[in-house]
């Protein structure tokens, strides 16, 4: 990732638009505090781990629910992404 272009906080999760190559990515993070990490930064390069959100009934689903309070959706050529080495704003090992 070469870095991210902003990051909105919703509910108990964090938004993360990051670009990589001329593709953007919406990365969806939950919110944990963490004061002993290596927080991301806004034009600092990462290696994530990326783990596109699809829908098990198909391609036609936009929205998805990551807990009883949050709805997050796709945005035109946007797809959600989980970076699975990601922990709210602190990379993991």
């Amino acid at each position: 990732m070469d870095g991210y272009d902003k990051i909105k906080k919703l509910k108990n999760h964090f938004v993360i638009y990051a670009t990589n190559n001329g593709t953007t990515y919406k990365i969806v993070s939950n919110k944990e505090k963490d004061t002993n990490c290596e927080k991301i930064k806004k034009d600092k390069r990462y290696a994530l781990e990326f783990k596109k959100v699809e829908s098990l009934t198909g391609p036609e689903i936009d929205c998805f629910s990551f807990d009883e309070n949050t709805v997050i959706c796709k945005e035109p050529d946007i797809d959600l992404y989980i970076a699975t080495n990601l922990k709210g704003l602190c990379l993991t090992e």
